[in-house]
């Protein structure tokens, strides 16, 4: 993502850093700068949100803030704009002369197709610093809030990798300190990110606060294969140094007991169906009906998997998938019947909700 956007800013170069790999810049400027278009810049105001607006191609493409690092302190900051517009953040060390050397910075934020940019990045020695908002396509107004908190933390997360079609699940967790393992208390804001299958990115989900023993929780509904990503952005009291890795839930497909009439014959063809959710394209194989016998020892011992074809089945709710399958049971005796889809890249593999048992003369 952070060489992706390097063709605007010059040269595509790739610098490894302390905490992340940065690209360099390079942008053409047109026109007289005003004190906030480059480095100097100004100084990082105190009250926040700090706002401003910028505009991709033109002189007042970047505002540049100054701020000052204590060593050892941890500065984070948050950048959001409204939908449209792709702005970026990028932070520049004290050694860089102008946002448009060939000078990396020292982390950035380069989300592409929106304006939700967030960096963070801890001093080892008393520094100054360079908070760069930069409009890579649009124009917009932005908000800008940002902190330098001294107490790390970490944050964990827990998800099931399974949930049933159209159930709601858990993505839940805690924020504690990384010095005592002591929880961060009630009030700190947790922000969970989602990418469903399909997606190139990640966008917000929901945002809540921790409790009084750190803890937090979403519930969310997956309609199909997810990766759920919870982040802390940064408090005046803590910040996270790493995000935690993200938890993928896949819910099952919806798959209906197969219809099979009430009395079968050995060696007759009969139509036998059910439906299913979502959607699967028609005439495609999808769903198996999976034929099981009843053995002298009382179990009952798989005998058949029969491929079903798929078929267009309208409802007030919309398209859904509607499996047929010919049913030939071999020989006479006790069966039952089930259906079976397996897994692919959005749901897991099910069995139908329940079973068919019919005598077969």
């Amino acid at each position: 993502m952070g060489q992706g956007k390097a063709w605007r800013l010059g040269i595509a170069l790739v610098a490894l850093g302390a905490l992340v790999a940065a690209p360099l810049v390079g942008r053409a400027t047109v026109g007289a700068l005003a004190p906030d278009d480059d480095i100097p810049g100004v100084v990082l105001p105190a009250s926040q949100p700090v706002s401003g607006q910028v505009s991709a191609g033109a002189t007042a493409s970047d505002d540049v803030y100054a701020v000052r690092i204590p060593a050892g302190r941890w500065f984070w900051a948050r950048l959001s704009a409204p939908a449209g517009p792709d702005l970026d953040l990028y932070l520049f060390g004290a050694s860089t002369k102008s946002i448009r050397s060939t000078k990396p910075a020292l982390v950035f934020s380069e989300r592409q197709g929106t304006s939700l940019e967030f960096v963070r990045y801890r001093a080892s020695v008393d520094t100054t610093a360079y908070v760069d908002v930069a409009a890579y396509e649009g124009e917009s107004t932005y908000w800008l809030r940002y902190g330098m908190p001294e107490t790390e933390i970490s944050v964990s997360s827990k998800a099931p990798s399974r949930c049933d079609w159209q159930g709601s699940t858990t993505v839940s967790g805690t924020l504690t300190r990384t010095s005592d393992g002591a929880p961060v208390g009630a009030g700190e804001w947790v922000y969970l990110h989602h990418r469903p299958y399909g997606a190139k990115r990640y966008t917000i989900y929901a945002k809540t606060q921790t409790a009084e023993d750190g803890s937090y929780s979403f519930e969310v509904k997956p309609a199909k294969r997810t990766v759920y990503q919870v982040r802390h952005l940064g408090s005046a009291d803590f910040v996270a140094p790493v995000d935690p890795a993200g938890e993928t839930i896949t819910p099952y497909a919806y798959l209906t007991t197969p219809v099979v009439p009430s009395t079968l014959q050995a060696k007759v063809d009969y139509n036998v169906y059910g439906y299913l959710k979502p959607h699967h394209p028609a005439g495609e194989q999808s769903v198996q009906v999976r034929c099981y016998q009843l053995q002298p020892d009382g179990t009952y011992e798989l005998k058949a998997k029969i491929p079903a074809t798929n078929f267009d089945h309208d409802t007030r709710a919309g398209t859904i998938t509607k499996y047929r399958a010919t049913l030939r049971v071999p020989e006479a005796g006790v069966w039952k019947f089930r259906a079976y889809i397996s897994g692919d890249s959005q749901h897991a593999s099910t069995f139908s909700i329940g079973w068919r048992q019919r005598i077969v003369k």
